[in-house]
């Protein structure tokens, strides 16, 4: 038990550390200075701070936002920052406060890794100390099992069986915990060569990470850790086809740091790995692409629940459909044999479905068969300008009955306002063929219809089983293209209530994409169920602690794909 204490200890400092910390630390100096007592090898690596003012910070923010919970909810007793947590976990193994007990010997940092052995993946944890006996003292109180072995350059602890490979060794400034190894064993010196240090796509990894400075940091050889996963899966030849897919993927790198008092940011950069083949077919890759247009946000309520907006969705359509294009130009030379084989095999009718691909407009003529409209000519014209979608709470939503719960709508601006009434005045015939040769049983209604601020458009009102409706709309009124809930596309052109507000300073520089959860306004979908509803209070406990979530993703002129996620705290 004191054991497992021990080591949830390491494990709770780990964790939080990798989502908070102050001062910033530079990356390459104490987060990384563990990295020489690691194999090259490994394909995990995670590396955060343990030094006092970094403890001081976490209290600080556990304390406010426990602040933020609802009197009462917190049990009599129970830890209400980090420091007691640990006090309750270090009391039950030293019989002393984190304070007393692990402080006066816990040096800066802590970094824990995963490399290849021989039967199951090995693992160690490192620890920066800086007083090794009262570290030995520690680590004999909570390992009781555990026999202690000195040495002339530093202590083992062992367990007395056999089948329990862990290791405990300490050097005078370092304690070293391997486990899962089958090839680990003490040495006179804890550093290793060859090391992560030397591995160049550790360090590459990092390099496309988007700051110089973190709190924290992971690096994951992506491939090797899904490779490894596979180890022990007989896969006979189809294993040769899977090792090829992973090579396209690199490695990844993780970043976590506060980006002001209340405000987590984890960022995440994902390089691409062997792209030869996809090269070899001509795929083309989108860079940076354009960055986000926040005047998209004005035409978006203030209480949206959630919002994903960015610019010209039609340039990654592009992207998409000339791949795809690629990839059935390349396979064409192949396609006789295949139609020739499938028509003795399978019949006429699916090796006529094997020729399509011979067309190179062989996707918009399905498009143009299923829609009524022609993609280059009607529709692509539409999809350059900024976009955004959100969803709101639907205030006549009422339990049991068929009303959606949320209302919500996609807004495009159009810089061509000739085009989208174009579009609109096609919509309701193309609707119409669609819908009625479906055999709807009467339950549907499509009509043209007048929206606030001059718009029009079509609506599609659907019976429900209980003789409500569900009414969808798109509408323009020149500038912006809207498709949603009836609700929600007369909120976005009646004007009141508009303009959906964000921090900026939550968002990657030049980000594509955007997407925020605004915590206060799912408050409000909580108070729309009934309050003895266990949903309704979690919602509601939760809008009190959380104020706001973002996500905005960016390129790389390098094809990197990087991620922020923010989380703030009220």
């Amino acid at each position: 038990m004191k054991r497992t204490v021990f080591l949830l200890v390491l494990v709770v400092l780990t964790m939080t550390s990798m989502v908070t910390a102050a001062p910033l630390a530079t990356r390459y100096e104490s987060l990384e200075a563990l990295t020489p007592y690691f194999p090259k090898d490994s394909f995990v690596y995670a590396a955060i701070r343990t030094d006092e003012d970094y403890i001081a910070t976490l209290d600080d923010l556990v304390e406010s936002l426990i602040a933020q919970l609802p009197e009462g909810i917190i049990p009599e007793g129970f830890p209400t920052s980090l420091t007691t947590a640990l006090d309750l976990l270090t009391g039950q193994t030293l019989g002393a406060s984190f304070e007393e007990g692990v402080r006066p010997w816990l040096g800066e940092s802590l970094a824990a890794g995963i490399y290849p052995a021989w039967e199951s993946a090995g693992g160690r944890i490192v620890v920066e100390i800086t007083d090794v006996e009262a570290a030995a003292e520690a680590v004999d109180a909570s390992f009781p099992g555990f026999s202690r072995r000195d040495r002339n350059d530093y202590i083992v602890f062992a367990p007395t069986s056999e089948s329990d490979r862990t290791r405990i060794t300490l050097y005078s400034d370092l304690l070293i915990i391997t486990s899962w190894a089958d090839d680990e064993q003490p040495e006179q010196q804890p550093d290793i060569e060859p090391n992560l240090s030397s591995n160049p796509i550790y360090r590459d990894a990092l390099d496309r990470l988007p700051l110089d400075d973190y709190n924290g940091i992971a690096f994951i050889d992506t491939p090797i850790l899904l490779a490894y996963n596979n180890r022990r899966t007989y896969n006979s030849g189809n294993g040769i086809l899977a090792a090829a897919a992973l090579r396209w993927i690199g490695p990844t790198a993780f970043g976590a740091h506060l980006l002001d008092e209340r405000t987590l940011a984890l960022d995440v950069a994902q390089a691409l790995g062997n792209i030869t083949g996809l090269e070899a077919f001509g795929f083309e890759l989108p860079g940076t692409g354009a960055a986000l247009d926040m005047t998209v946000l004005d035409t978006v309520p203030r209480d949206a629940i959630a919002v994903l907006h960015g610019t010209d969705p039609g340039a990654m359509l592009d992207v998409i459909g000339a791949n795809s294009q690629a990839i059935s130009t390349s396979v064409q030379p192949v396609i006789p044999g295949l139609i020739t084989s499938v028509a003795f095999s399978a019949g006429a009718s699916a090796a006529g479905a094997f020729s399509a691909l011979y067309s190179t407009d062989w996707s918009n003529i399905v498009f143009s068969n299923l829609t009524g409209y022609d993609y280059a000519r009607d529709i692509r014209p539409l999809l350059g300008g900024g976009y955004a979608a959100f969803l709101t709470a639907n205030p006549a939503y009422r339990p049991g009955s068929a009303t959606l719960p949320l209302d919500g709508a996609v807004v495009l601006q159009v810089d061509e306002p000739e085009q989208a009434e174009a579009f609109i005045d096609q919509l309701a015939r193309e609707l119409s063929i669609t819908v009625y040769a479906s055999g709807d049983q009467h339950r549907t209604r499509i009509r043209e219809v007048a929206l606030p601020g001059g718009a029009r458009g079509v609506s599609m009102a659907t019976r429900n089983y209980d003789d409500s409706e569900t009414t969808l709309v798109a509408a323009t009124d020149g500038t912006r293209l809207v498709f949603g809930t009836l609700g929600a596309v007369m909120r976005v052109f009646g004007g009141e209530g508009l303009g959906f507000v964000i921090n900026e300073d939550d968002l990657l520089a030049n980000s594509g994409i955007g997407a925020y959860i605004n915590f206060k306004a799912i408050g409000s979908v909580g108070r729309l169920l009934p309050a003895s509803d266990p949903s309704a209070q979690q919602l509601q406990l939760v809008a009190q602690v959380i104020d706001r979530a973002t996500i905005s993703v960016a390129g790389s002129e390098a094809n990197d794909l990087l991620l922020r996620l923010t989380l703030s705290i009220r």
